[in-house]
């Protein structure tokens, strides 16, 4: 599989070069930070933050994505064997907006113990992926990289970002240790971008490509659905949670309350069984 990343700094035109870019190499996802809002918002064929700072679009509909998430500066989807995360953190944010972000990243990343690549801007330096100097911004990357046993998969010195005489590397791509030798081809593309930051090239090798794991369910009726029941489950005291319980305790509740107001559906051998999840419940569940 083949990526592009780049910071489009809200340009529309950035943005439209960029996806004709990545069709143009024959790139099957486009990783965005600073997307132009008009753009991404409000577009099935686009996935963002919860803030707009990320997108990612996936270009080569072959590629199958298990499930996608969001947050405050960052977006992911879920392939058949890893999780790409988009990333924009900015300079001119506190340094504890950025550990807030990778924390999170970081808790996702551990506790679905999944392969993954965080690619975006990190606004950081260090001489770790090239800089000369470490900044304050670099520490926390550094020690964030160290701790969960990640890698940098940038090579070389040459600037992601220029202007005019001046460039620096600002943007990353960050692999989970057993990924980094899959990432071949790695490289910043010397092209037009309309923007000041350049494109960052790089292929995933597909050694042993696992195959996407079918639901473990066969659903539910949902024009069966007891709304009379649902309300009642939801009219009940909820416990006390912090974010990362609710986080991990969130599929598993909506599966339970599915159970209990919807009767299953029988697997048929001439079809393929519908996912469970759909609108109307996605639209309950937010407010479990």
């Amino acid at each position: 599989m083949k990526i592009i990343q780049i910071n489009t700094n809200r340009s529309r035109a950035a943005m439209d070069l960029a996806l004709a870019t990545a069709k143009e190499v024959g790139a099957g996802i486009l990783v965005i930070s600073e997307p132009n809002r008009k753009v991404v918002s409000g577009r099935k064929d686009w996935i963002h933050s919860e803030d707009l700072k990320t997108a990612i679009k996936i270009i080569d509909t072959n590629i199958a994505i298990n499930n996608w998430g969001q947050g405050l500066g960052f977006t992911y989807i879920n392939t058949c064997t890893y999780t790409i995360y988009s990333c924009y953190c900015s300079g001119n944010d506190e340094i504890r907006n950025l550990e807030e972000t990778l924390d999170e990243i970081a808790y996702l990343i551990r506790t679905r113990k999944e392969e993954a690549i965080i690619a975006g801007d990190f606004n950081a330096k260090s001489p770790h992926w090239g800089m000369s100097t470490t900044d304050q911004r670099g520490e926390v990357m550094e020690e964030w990289i160290a701790a969960n046993d990640l890698s940098v998969a940038n090579q070389g010195d040459q600037p992601t970002f220029q202007v005019q005489n001046y460039g620096s590397i600002l943007d990353l791509t960050i692999t989970t240790e057993k990924l980094l030798s899959r990432i071949i081809d790695w490289e910043v593309l010397e092209r037009e971008s309309l923007s000041d930051h350049k494109y960052i090239y790089f292929s995933i090798k597909e050694d042993f490509p696992l195959p996407c794991p079918k639901p473990d369910d066969t659903g539910w009726q949902v024009r069966k659905l007891d709304q009379a029941k649902l309300h009642c489950i939801l009219d009940k005291p909820q416990p006390s949670l912090n974010t990362e319980q609710l986080a991990a305790k969130f599929s598993e509740k909506l599966t339970e309350i599915c159970n209990e107001v919807m009767p299953k559906r029988c697997r048929s051998s001439k079809r393929q069984p519908m996912y469970w999840w759909n609108e109307r419940i996605a639209e309950y569940a937010v407010t479990v």
